[in-house]
């Protein structure tokens, strides 16, 4: 029978993750959704203390930060619509305080600086090459916190810019800890307010920065979401209703060539080991006795007994 698709295998790598591994995942929502897959197995996973951020810019900036332990100060956050705002981070961090918001970014950055030292794996996922600058400042932003576009100027900039800056944080990051691998990816996320041209541009930068950064350091891997989804999935079908992110089943199948790239048969086993227990944790409980609801929560312990007498390393994440 004829094939009727192009199918992406990415090869194996020959980094293997495994659960005793640490593992810090930054960038767009796309990483984000890979982050819930790694905790949903009980890796051991560290989230960016900025939250999500889109541009290899903004990021790069980030890293510099944590790699300084460079505190912020009551003169960092811009107040607006009723909170006090960090221009770095997610707004999921703004807050009615200032001292509260300053306290928790701060908290943030010390432990984050602290993982780098010893991580294992960054991941970091770049969804768009654009970024915004604050005006006032002249600063590189990750989030305007709908404070009004009159206020910001957008940049699409140039290859040279993005890679130079990329070299500087990298060696930094590989000085700081040289035992560190680095897998790139690229958000399969379609950014249509740049427009259908600007967003193929702006990936298009982003696929030549990989090239680039894959090149030059040795510790650094390209896994191919972006591929997977555009060139072998293909189909407007594994996208959500708003047709612009990966549907349940687009990020199930990126998972599982993930898995099938840096995972050993071991580490599969407890992740198929994992996805029964979520089965029960997740199952709704639709019986209305409370026998049914007992029998139901014994066999979770059980299984859950069970995986840490074969896994000790999974000790403590349940």
């Amino acid at each position: 029978m004829q094939d009727f698709k192009t199918t992406l295998i990415p090869g194996k790598s020959s980094h293997e993750i495994s659960h005793s591994d640490s593992i810090l995942i930054m960038g767009s929502c796309f990483a984000q959704e890979i982050g819930k897959k790694l905790i949903e197995n009980k890796f051991l996973l560290h989230e960016s203390p900025f939250g999500i951020v889109y541009n290899p810019m903004s990021i790069w900036q980030q890293l510099n930060r944590i790699i300084d332990c460079d505190f912020y100060s009551e003169a960092n956050p811009v107040f607006a619509n009723d909170l006090y705002h960090s221009l770095d981070h997610h707004g999921d961090y703004s807050n009615p305080s200032k001292e509260e918001l300053i306290v928790t970014i701060n908290d943030g950055l010390r432990i984050t600086h602290n993982v780098l030292k010893k991580l294992d794996y960054l991941i970091i996922s770049f969804g768009s090459s654009y970024y915004y600058k604050y005006i006032e400042s002249n600063q590189i932003v990750s989030n305007c916190h709908k404070i009004p576009s009159s206020q910001f100027s957008k940049v699409l900039p140039d290859l040279e810019t993005i890679s130079q800056n990329a070299n500087q944080v990298i060696k930094r990051i590989l000085q700081f800890n040289p035992s560190l691998k680095i897998i790139l990816t690229i958000s399969p996320v379609r950014y249509l307010r740049d427009g259908f041209v600007g967003n193929n541009r702006s990936k298009a930068k982003l696929i030549s920065l990989v090239e680039h950064l894959e090149a030059r350091f040795e510790s650094i891997e390209y896994f191919p979401s972006y591929e997977l989804l555009i060139d072998d999935l293909r189909d407007y079908r594994y996208y959500k209703d708003d047709m612009l992110h990966p549907s349940s089943i687009a990020i199930e199948y990126i998972w599982q060539a993930f898995s099938d790239s840096y995972f050993s048969d071991t580490t599969k086993e407890i992740i198929g080991e994992m996805n029964l227990i979520n089965k029960f944790m997740n199952h709704r409980n639709t019986s209305i006795l409370e026998k049914h609801v007992e029998g139901r929560n014994e066999k979770i312990k059980i299984l859950i007994k069970n995986i840490l007498e074969k896994y000790p390393i999974l000790s403590n994440r349940f």
